[in-house]
């Protein structure tokens, strides 16, 4: 899960890549704040809409949608897309602007199984807010005391960021899981040190 940034695609060719909502959702907002294009208040309603829809269907049980319901997913999205191109050409006249929209437009066309992505595969997130979370302490480490005083020392530090970012995902108490490891560490299949 990721913002579309090109390296990514090409670092993790065999990954299975989704894109981040969150920053299509910003990026449609700006389109409806700042060039009053309606159809993106359309799409950002309709990428809500699939949110709401998977996390309900998540909610009772359902572990993933049939083919039928993928293909009118995938017809709405594709009829937006057409909607949205004709709105450019008709409201947008400067010719900079309409290629930067036009860029976007053919992001979503191009990419629309990765920001769909949580639509086929119910494990995969919405956003990449989370990973970005995680990178947030890093920054913040570095932010405070300048850099990291050497490779050994970063390393650590990473170690037990990745060890309390995956215990908090798997839902377990941080404190008793770092006070096991300390006493255990073998449990765990990590060492430090």
């Amino acid at each position: 899960m990721h913002d579309c940034w090109k390296t990514y695609f090409s670092s993790a060719v065999n990954a299975q890549h989704g894109l981040c909502n969150a920053h299509i959702l910003r990026e449609l907002k700006a389109l409806v704040e700042y060039d009053k294009l309606a159809v993106a208040e359309e799409l950002r309603c309709y990428i809500k809409q699939m949110i709401k829809e998977v996390d309900d269907a998540k909610s009772i049980g359902i572990a993933g949608f049939k083919s039928g319901e993928l293909r009118r997913y995938r017809r709405v999205w594709h009829e937006l897309l057409a909607k949205f191109e004709r709105e450019i050409t008709t409201k947008i006249t400067d010719e900079e602007r309409n290629q930067e929209i036009n860029a976007i437009l053919n992001r979503l066309r191009k990419y629309q199984r990765e920001y769909m992505a949580f639509v086929y595969d119910f494990e995969m997130p919405t956003t990449n807010n989370q990973a970005e979370r995680d990178i947030r302490m890093i920054k913040l480490r570095q932010k405070i005391s300048g850099c990291f005083r050497n490779k050994e020392y970063a390393g650590y530090f990473l170690r037990i960021r990745g060890f309390i970012s995956t215990m908090k995902k798997q839902g377990l108490d941080i404190l008793d899981s770092l006070k096991r490891i300390i006493i255990n560490p073998h449990d765990y299949n990590l060492v430090i040190g």
